[in-house]
């Protein structure tokens, strides 16, 4: 055979393979949203005065996969705040507004569990911006989870964890 067909064989064989391969890792990405919850700075973790009334901001953003953006339809929260922490009001960059009446035993034991305000649809690189009224706690030097569930139209999509250091 001529040296020329073996490498335009072996190009084509090369060329499927790949094509196959991204194929295969298309069809395995989910199409699920995929929600990611940071503080207003872009940090995962914040610090704050301890004893200080405060408002937390935060945002969820829709950030996709690989290959599939798909929105994120009638998405809601529950933030879950360490009991010390005193909640005041949740609000919605939109204007809505709750009141807190905060209940223990959300996702952890001992945690006050509040819902955000609202529900908000969030397409591809789309962001949901809230607030929280807070009271930090007067032990300092620790470092506090903020666990926050987000659940859409079509399922779960997961428990984000944001960290408070209270200095």
């Amino acid at each position: 055979m001529n040296l020329e067909v073996m490498l335009l064989i072996i190009e084509i064989s090369l060329t499927l393979v790949l094509t196959l391969f991204v194929l295969v890792i298309m069809l395995q990405q989910p199409l699920t949203p995929n929600l990611r919850v940071r503080f207003k700075n872009g940090k995962k973790l914040i610090k704050c005065r301890r004893g200080e009334d405060t408002t937390l901001s935060f945002y969820i953003e829709n950030v996709g996969t690989l290959f599939a953006k798909p929105a994120a339809l009638d998405v809601r929260g529950w933030p879950n705040f360490p009991s010390s922490f005193k909640l005041k009001q949740a609000k919605s960059i939109t204007g809505i507004s709750q009141k807190i009446t905060p209940s223990v035993g959300g996702i952890v034991g001992g945690m006050n569990a509040i819902t955000l305000p609202g529900r908000h649809s969030v397409f591809y690189k789309e962001r949901w911006n809230f607030d929280i009224d807070v009271k930090i706690p007067e032990e300092g030097g620790k470092v506090y989870s903020i666990f926050i569930p987000l659940h859409h139209e079509s399922g779960n999509c997961g428990t984000k964890v944001l960290k408070v250091k209270v200095v």
